[in-house]
């Protein structure tokens, strides 16, 4: 199962962030890093996961990319939502695409994942 991580202080991401650590006494559930708010606000990671000290595990890095383009085009079938979601830049292809390159380093392009762990294990 993934969950949003809750970087972006949405009440409702973290509401299902907290269920899901009941869930993952039960099989794996992965955080993931809610974009576009980890690109423009990065201390919000930082906040986030300070909060959920002992709560997460290690990130895990997953290579994005062989589907990063095909990512991009669902995000711009939300032509609707873009200019709002991504209201820091004009480009929300190249800011999103320089943050995978960013989070996977010199392998290349990668997403960010957090083992959920589960309630009582913090």
């Amino acid at each position: 199962m993934f969950v949003p991580l809750g970087i972006g202080s949405h009440v409702d991401h973290q509401l299902v962030f907290d269920a899901s650590r009941c869930v993952a006494a039960q099989g794996e559930v992965y955080a993931y890093e809610d974009c576009p708010y980890a690109i423009h606000t990065p201390e919000g990671r930082r906040t986030r996961l300070a909060v959920l000290d002992g709560k997460v595990g290690e990130p895990v890095l997953v290579p994005v990319g062989g589907t990063l383009e095909q990512r991009l085009e669902a995000i711009a079938c939300y032509a609707s939502q873009v200019p709002v979601i991504f209201r820091f830049t004009q480009n929300f292809r190249g800011a999103m695409t320089g943050f995978a390159h960013e989070v996977g380093g010199e392998p290349g392009p990668a997403e960010r994942f957090w083992p959920v762990l589960p309630a009582g294990a913090a």
